[in-house]
């Protein structure tokens, strides 16, 4: 019973003198996804969605979450003993005002260092006042006694012909814009900054082609902590050769305070945990914190280079010939009237993406959302309840990773006739998708700037959507990558030649629908004038759009014109790889304009 381990976990708590517990949901790389051995917060729950913090106290246990996971929350936390807590709700009390409520002088609240960012434990400790926030270890090790271990796979390095610059020559290049000193030693456990850093790639994490690892980087070599057995010895004297030096992963205690005393130690404090922070502090000459948004790693990563943007053509290639595939298999079932249900579409895709010898895996979980599912941004399929589908709406949102690049594209259908309604609402996504994509700008805007060319074609249309328009996509790394974005809240980061991000913009409708059309782009170069750089977006993603869905009379001629050019260059792009029968489905479906 979950009860059960409540009561177990409540008697840890008393065991080291703590009235409270805070159990979030990352791991220590504070990453968009986790290994089981961390999943603690859904373990003591029930709740499998990707959000959520639990506290457990002496007399009470609660669950906060956002509106994605309402609906799935109350059903999941039933005989737990947890309650719901709805972030964003009027009247719902935050973590700490709920625990205040229970407050008893000398009482004291713990959290698993290794967890939390030196920046959440500085706004705690503010937050939970006059609580006393105690640094606790991982109490789980006792109370979780069937816990999964920790994997660690094998390594292997990307080729250059793929990542196009050497370690060596990224090395130089963060030192000399940061202003590296011999004494400087940056420490970042960010595993896809590292995995990009290193030309290094691995499986330790779902759907991210990262090792778990950390790193402490100076001005001269990069001190690598992973898992050292998953190392051919071909592999260690190429990451020797870039300046790597190679430790075990456990040995990151030892070997950084080693490494860092007397230096001067640059941290991202958001995205360090506080117990890396508490080692390196009685020993450093100083500490300083990278403040830039998403990291100076993260910075640097974020544009890519000539090779990685070719590459990311390439991969577009190759998912666009898998979807081509996809979609005609769909069509073929609806005409032939085979059952088809959500998580049989979602193994449909990967079965098709993994014909490609460049394949290494999805992006992110499939969103197959049939009907009324698609109105959740976030919607999550399930095996054990399948959903089959029958007449209406369907949204498919997929990508995959590919040794050339990552992809992640939107497309709805319609099973049967779509509605007025839901015409009008294609109509207006579709719109406002092309008009971020023939966006204008000047050098040095923000992604914020942009958002309203695709959101206000939504709001014309007496509607909304809540999530951003875009987010960065990484090289054969993480499909949700920052630090640039696009969408409404102000993000200070300007949109630089080289990077990549989505654009997705959406409409759904609670009980009925939901729209989304996303299409990658990458920033480039448009053209000079006396008054400065302009910059526009190249569209990367080569998948046909079903443009029976779309009210053409709302289309205005510049509109028509952008997408004739683009189902043009699907067609011809796509076209030299596929079968006469599937060559013949694809000009169906881009040439309805011509």
């Amino acid at each position: 019973m979950k009860t059960n381990k409540l009561s177990e976990l409540r008697f840890r708590l008393k065991e080291r003198g703590l009235f409270g517990y805070i159990i979030p949901s990352n791991d220590p790389h504070f990453g968009e996804y986790i290994q089981d051995y961390y999943k603690c917060r859904e373990w003591i729950s029930g709740f499998t969605g990707s959000a959520g913090t639990v506290v457990v106290t002496q007399t009470q246990a609660a669950l906060w979450t956002d509106s994605r996971y309402f609906i799935q929350a109350e059903s999941q936390l039933v005989g737990s003993g947890i309650e719901l807590k709805k972030i964003g709700v009027a009247g719902e009390p935050t973590i700490a005002d709920w625990l205040k409520d229970q407050y008893i002088l000398g009482y004291k609240i713990g959290v698993d260092s290794a967890l939390f960012s030196v920046s959440d434990v500085e706004s705690l400790k503010n937050q939970l006042s006059p609580f006393s926030l105690e640094m606790s270890d991982d109490l789980f090790v006792d109370v979780w006694q069937d816990r999964p271990s920790l994997k660690f796979c094998d390594l292997f390095g990307l080729d250059l012909s793929y990542c196009g610059v050497s370690t060596i020559d990224k090395l130089k290049l963060l030192s000399k814009n940061n202003n590296f000193t011999k004494k400087t030693a940056l420490i970042t456990t960010v595993c896809d900054d590292i995995a990009w850093l290193c030309n290094l790639r691995g499986s330790d994490i779902e759907y991210n082609p990262l090792p778990m690892c950390k790193a402490i980087v100076t001005s001269s070599k990069i001190h690598l902590f992973c898992n050292l057995s998953g190392l051919s010895q071909q592999l260690i004297s190429e990451l020797n050769e870039n300046k790597i030096e190679i430790y075990n992963y456990v040995d990151f205690e030892n070997k950084s305070k080693e490494i860092c005393a007397g230096k001067d130690v640059l941290i991202n404090p958001d995205r360090t945990a506080y117990s890396v922070y508490s080692i390196i502090e009685p020993i450093a000459l100083s500490i300083k914190f990278d403040t830039q948004r998403g990291g100076i790693i993260g910075k640097q990563k974020a544009v890519k280079n000539e090779v990685e943007l070719e590459g990311f053509r390439k991969a577009c290639e190759i998912d666009g010939v898998a979807w081509v595939r996809f979609l005609k298999k769909i069509e073929e079932n609806v005409e032939s009237g085979v059952i088809m249900a959500e998580h049989e579409l979602a193994d449909e895709i990967q079965k098709i993406r993994a014909e490609s010898e460049f394949y290494k895996g999805e992006s992110f979980s499939p969103i197959v959302a049939f009907g009324a599912s698609g109105a959740a941004p976030h919607y999550s399929l399930s095996k054990e309840n399948p959903i089959i589908l029958r007449e209406g709406s369907l949204l498919l949102d997929t990508g995959g990773q590919y040794l050339y690049g990552t992809t992640d594209t939107t497309r709805t259908l319609f099973l049967g006739e779509p509605t007025e309604e839901f015409k009008a609402d294609y109509t207006a996504v579709l719109k406002g998708m092309i008009a971020l994509s023939c966006a204008v700008f000047k050098k040095g805007t923000r992604g914020a700037s942009l958002d309203f060319l695709a959101r206000g074609e939504v709001y014309k249309a007496g509607r909304s959507y809540l999530h951003g328009t875009g987010h960065g996509i990484g090289h054969f790394l993480c499909v949700h990558e920052g630090p640039q974005s696009i969408r409404m809240e102000e993000n200070p980061v300007i949109l630089e030649v080289g990077m990549v991000q989505s654009n997705e913009p959406a409409i759904y409708v609670p009980g009925k629908y939901g729209i989304r059309i996303e299409n990658m782009i990458a920033c480039v170069e448009s053209f000079k004038s006396e008054q400065g750089e302009f910059l526009e977006f190249e569209t990367l993603t080569l998948v046909p759009i079903d443009l029976k869905l779309a009210d053409l009379s709302k289309l205005c001629k510049s509109e028509i014109k952008w997408l004739k050019a683009y189902h043009r260059r699907v067609y011809d792009r796509l076209s030299v790889h596929l079968d006469d029968s599937e060559k013949r489905w694809l000009l169906s479906k881009t040439s309805s304009l011509d």
